[in-house]
């Protein structure tokens, strides 16, 4: 990895306005754990090539790890203008706004995703989540029994079925 970096450091000596460089570099550093470094290739990136979606997904999943949810969701919000029906920009905005504790937000980019992507298992995993933590029992309940007729063997099955045993056993 070291050497891919050396690389297109290299192409940035010759070329500041690569963009791609400057993305490669922030992957790679990203992937390497050095979230600071990575933010500040990523946002050349994004400065240099604004209409590339990709780079400003990479952005905010940088800005996410590193605790930063503002710039996160700015970043999200971007790469959504420019990709307005990716049903993974608006999971991943919902995961943002629960992080801030908006779940009333994150509950409508959540429900926009399984608009845009009905088959998404894990969508319907972190509406039923955020519904529940919200009070609305019966509804996650119903969501997540989605989520597990979606996708039986998927990796949060264990979790859905405790949660909605967990949530049947709170109901009045």
């Amino acid at each position: 990895m070291d050497g891919a970096i050396r690389q297109w450091r290299k192409a940035i000596d010759h070329a500041p306005s690569h963009a791609e460089a400057h993305y490669r570099i922030g992957i790679a550093l990203q992937e390497r754990g050095e979230l600071p470094q990575a933010i500040i290739a990523l946002r050349e990136a994004t400065r240099l090539n604004p209409n590339e979606a990709t780079i400003h997904i990479h952005l905010a999943r940088a800005c996410e790890a590193a605790g930063n949810t503002q710039d996160a969701l700015a970043a999200y919000r971007k790469a959504l203008q420019l990709v307005p029906t990716s049903a993974h920009v608006h999971h991943r905005i919902g995961h943002v706004l629960a992080a801030q504790d908006d779940l009333a937000g994150a509950v409508q980019a959540w429900r926009q995703t399984i608009h845009l992507q009905p088959d998404y298992a894990y969508a319907y995993v972190s509406l039923g989540r955020a519904l529940g933590q919200s009070g609305q029992k019966n509804e996650a309940v119903a969501v997540y029994e989605q989520a597990l007729q979606l996708d039986p063997r998927a990796p949060f099955v264990a979790e859905v079925r405790q949660q909605i045993a967990r949530l049947r056993a709170a109901e009045p």
